[in-house]
């Protein structure tokens, strides 16, 4: 985009609910004068509108009508001119924290290390229109990037930038075993479970997914929301996989059908072959006659963290 002059910046973050069979259209807003990082102005307005069950027309005037009101009481409150708030502000300069609403993501899931160069690994739908991105792990916030991503794949990396010991290897030939034993981290149900790590047990039920479906196989250690983008590994400690979704539960009892465990993850030789023709590092291990499943969690835990999206 252009680098733009500008005096004032207005940062919205809209949202609605239903009242009595009304749309309420809510639009919170900060603006900045791009030289203080504190607000010269905030509030909220909103606007409640009849449902409309055609065309969507009721969404459009709330938030149509919730922009006047809300540029109209700016404009009183400020009275903003030239020489008030001179445009000597540019808009490359912005910085994007200072947009994003940060009190609560928009989105949460799970990443890992798979180089010690501070690469993550972890589901693309986690990342969707992210304006901040943040990885925790043992009370440790940092920011990261995003780099390459396939939404095909589901699959998207994050840079760090901070250097690790804690990763997890690819077994060699990305082999999958059905029925072998296998282990999922993650972070399900944030905001109601503690912040640490989770890790189930299950095993590898079927080396294809959903009907139609390429890539993915079937893995039936419970996961929750907030698991997706988490490694599956084997005993040995090697990833096999990254968890991506599982059966809508709600959908199958209301047909008469109870389904437990059926999840399923992406097999390691798609993200093997993302890997590389990304030019991405990563390493390769043999699966060896000993198993210690103990050493192998531990790593697992260790290279897992939490990922936050804002918006």
């Amino acid at each position: 985009s252009k680098n733009e002059d500008y005096g004032l910046l207005v940062d919205i973050q809209p949202s609605w609910d239903f009242d009595a069979g009304k749309i309420v259209a809510k639009m919170a807003y900060r603006v900045l004068d791009g030289k203080n990082p504190a607000p010269v102005l905030t509030g909220e307005k909103k606007f409640t509108v009849a449902f409309d069950w055609g065309g969507g027309a009721a969404f459009y005037n709330g938030y149509m009508r919730t922009t006047q009101m809300l540029l109209i009481e700016i404009l009183n409150k400020l009275q903003p001119t030239a020489a008030k708030y001179p445009a000597d502000n540019k808009t490359a300069n912005i910085n994007i924290k200072d947009l994003a609403n940060m009190e609560k993501p928009v989105s949460l899931g799970t990443g890992f290390y798979f180089n010690n160069s501070g690469q993550l690994l972890t589901a693309n739908h986690v990342l969707d229109e992210c304006l901040v991105i943040r990885t925790k792990s043992n009370d440790k916030e940092q920011d990261a990037t995003l780099g390459v991503n396939s939404a095909l794949l589901d699959l998207a990396v994050l840079d760090t930038g901070v250097k690790t010991e804690h990763f997890l290897p690819l077994r060699k030939k990305q082999e999958l075993i059905l029925g072998e034993m296998v282990s999922s981290v993650g972070f399900p149900l944030q905001g109601l479970l503690a912040e640490t790590p989770n890790l189930t047990r299950g095993n590898v039920s079927a080396k294809s997914g959903m009907k139609g479906s390429q890539g993915l196989f079937q893995f039936s250690a419970p996961i929750q929301p907030g698991n997706s983008g988490g490694p599956i590994i084997s005993e040995s400690g090697q990833l096999l996989g990254v968890a991506v979704s599982t059966l809508n539960s709600k959908y199958l009892i209301e047909k008469g059908i109870l389904p437990q465990n059926v999840n399923f993850g992406l097999d390691a030789t798609y993200i093997a072959r993302f890997l590389r023709k990304n030019s991405l590092v990563f390493s390769e291990t043999s699966d060896g006659n000993t198993k210690n499943i103990q050493v192998s969690n531990d790593a697992a835990l260790a290279a897992s963290v939490r990922v936050a999206c804002y918006q």
